[in-house]
């Protein structure tokens, strides 16, 4: 078929065929629908007139050749010499304004008001629908030219469309040089014929819409520094005018009405959410994160790493966010019907799966599901200084990894410390999704192990079960009240330990009465067979302490200070460390009572389904689940 024959007389085959679906022809357009792309209607703004609109372009400023040549670049699409100049010329990727003096340029750089005059005086003009636009600018000119960040959205089609240009193999590169299209010269081709590959009234729609939207998509705002006083205003009052230009912005992002803006735009609501399908879908199209965008919408303070397709797909989602955004507002102010264009309408919900919009309560949810949740598999509680010292190393000797994930070490100073809020918070969960039979927890459902020396509300077996039971009874209140549903109590009680050491004190339990004088001589050289002997009469108390045995050394004079932990922990690491380096066996590390914790609080990590979701359900424990391929 001819080009004639696809009703665009002169273009290529290539270029026709993309043209015609561009004009609603059968296939996809770069949005996804034909009607994302329509020729400007005479009753709609123009892109000049978004000069007359307040703040416009300060969230997203207008890009230079070279800087949309930078954007296309890290898009992966690499444009070649005289490409964009080509582009323009016949019409199908044209800058939006050119700016044709440096009156222009400083116009464009201080602000909306300031260009109104400049376009009065034809310092700005539009280019992008323009007759015959000017002449392209040398690098020597003053006049330039601006593109807008929107007129990206084009790239996908933009390479299909220069895919099929190409240079002749015989070109001279002192002169024009003679793209072809299909073997048509590109300067063959009748300027003002072509279809431009973004629309301009999508331009516009987005333009208007992001000085009050765009910083929510993005999470941050970017308002530039007021460069001109007021007149007759001082130096010093720089700062005073700054922030009533910033409070003026706020004001107007907070205040200015949906209907307003759907007023000026002059759109059917209904051509504005179909829009936003189109981009949508187009992103789904590209996108090479797959489900891992759950991951990165969460985090827009990083989207400027993206790169290639993916930068490519974030475009298309982020104006598709403030249309809808635009719809929800709207819908709010009673402008359209809630029911189908409100937060939770009907259009919302058929797209939440590709928006960037994210619901930050669910955050824990999704990063569990991706297994990069923080919170822990394992809470150990211990409660001295000197078993926080050494339990880390002894994680490293063991090989375990290394605190705080997905082992969690807690101090729980002292034995009638009131940890409750400790495991109530580290247990906290809440529905992510619901399933067949059951919920996805919000987080991973921790295995808590305390140990701690046999004293104070935890001095017996009968004890410690009972402050157990009282710990699981918490625990379910919580997560019932926090669900809305019945948990089995088993969810928890078999993931919650209290125990001791082996009916003694932390250091007696792990240390030999010699290895314990070395540690001790440390601080107090000059003690000699007295010590041994103190050792061995305490540890044939019913509660072996070091703190007593130093405490009697202090009233005998033997000592003049406080016994350090810090000192203490260091001594006693090279016999602790001598022990699982000598150890043949799990057995033989299980003999130490902190190894033997630490290998069970490793268990469920050792265990833990990765690449699977855990499900709670109705009158038993959480198991694993298969879980959907991780795009």
């Amino acid at each position: 078929m001819g080009a004639d024959e696809a009703g665009f007389p002169g273009l290529g085959v290539a270029y026709s065929r993309i043209c015609e679906a561009m004009a609603g022809g059968n296939g996809p357009t770069d949005h996804g629908k034909p009607d994302d792309v329509q020729m400007t209607h005479s009753d709609q703004p123009t892109a000049l007139e978004l000069f007359d609109r307040p703040w416009s372009f300060t969230q997203s400023h207008l890009l230079g050749i070279d800087e949309f040549e930078r954007e296309c670049d890290l898009r992966g699409l690499s444009l070649r010499r005289g490409q964009l100049k080509e582009l323009d010329r016949v019409g199908v990727l044209r800058p939006v304004f050119e700016v044709r003096d440096a009156g222009g340029a400083y116009a464009m750089q201080v602000g909306v008001a300031v260009a109104r005059q400049a376009i009065a005086e034809g310092a700005i003009t539009t280019r992008m629908t323009a007759k015959t636009p000017g002449p392209w600018p040398s690098r020597e000119s003053e006049n330039q030219l601006a593109y807008s960040r929107y007129q990206l959205l084009a790239i996908p089609l933009l390479g299909r469309f220069l895919d099929a240009m190409y240079l002749p193999k015989d070109f001279d590169i002192t002169k024009e040089l003679p793209w072809t299209l299909d073997g048509v010269r590109l300067d063959d081709l009748a300027p003002g014929r072509q279809l431009p590959l973004v629309d301009e009234q999508l331009i516009v729609r987005l333009s208007v819409l992001e000085p009050v939207w765009l910083p929510t998509v993005r999470q941050q705002v970017l308002l530039p520094m007021l460069t001109e006083l007021p007149p007759g205003a001082k130096p010093e009052e720089f700062a005073e005018h700054d922030e009533a230009y910033r409070q003026a912005y706020f004001t107007y992002q907070r205040t200015v009405p949906a209907a307003e803006l759907l007023d000026w735009m002059k759109v059917p609501v209904e051509e504005l959410a179909s829009q936003a399908e189109g981009l949508l879908r187009s992103a789904d199209t590209v996108d090479p994160l797959g489900r891992w965008l759950e991951v990165v919408r969460l985090a827009p303070g990083r989207w400027k790493e993206l790169r290639r397709d993916a930068v490519v797909a974030l475009d298309h989602r982020i104006a598709a966010e403030l249309i809808l955004l635009f719809l929800h507002q709207l819908a709010t102010e009673g402008g359209a019907d809630a029911d189908v264009y409100g937060h939770n309408g009907s259009l919302a919900k058929q797209l939440a799966a590709s928006r960037l919009s994210a619901d930050d309560s669910d955050r824990d949810g999704v990063l569990t599901d991706f297994d990069l949740s923080p919170h822990p598999l394992s809470l150990v509680v211990i409660e001295g200084e000197t078993e926080q010292l050494l339990a880390p190393r002894l994680m490293l000797a063991l090989g375990l990894p290394d605190p705080p994930w997905p082992i969690r070490l807690h101090n729980g100073r002292g034995v009638d410390a009131k940890l409750d809020w400790v495991y109530r918070y580290i247990s906290a969960i809440e529905v992510h999704e619901e399933i067949p039979g059951g919920f996805r927890p919000s987080r991973p459902i921790p295995h808590i192990f305390v140990v701690a020396d046999p004293e104070g509300t935890r001095h017996s077996p009968e004890a410690r079960e009972q402050y157990r039971t009282r710990i699981v009874d918490h625990l379910c209140r919580d997560s019932e009240e926090s669900t809305g549903r019945p948990i089995p109590r088993d969810l928890f009680a078999d993931r919650l330990r209290i125990d001791s050491w082996s009916g003694a004190t932390f250091e007696f339990a792990h240390f030999t009465d010699d290895e314990l004088a070395a540690a001790l001589r440390l601080q107090a050289p000059g003690l000699g067979s007295r010590l041994q002997a103190e050792l061995a009469v305490e540890r044939n108390s019913p509660l072996p302490r070091l703190s007593a045995l130093w405490r009697r050394l202090q009233e005998d004079h033997l000592v003049d200070r406080d016994l350090n932990k810090r000192q203490l922990a260091e001594g006693l690491w090279p016999a602790l460390e001598a022990r699982v380096h000598s150890a043949n066996s799990e057995a033989d590390l299980r003999g130490i009572p902190l190894a033997a914790t630490l290998l069970d609080a490793f268990e469920p990590v050792r265990n833990h389904p990765w690449g699977h979701f855990s499900y709670v359900a109705a009158g038993r424990p959480s198991e694993p689940a298969p879980n959907p391929t991780v795009g």
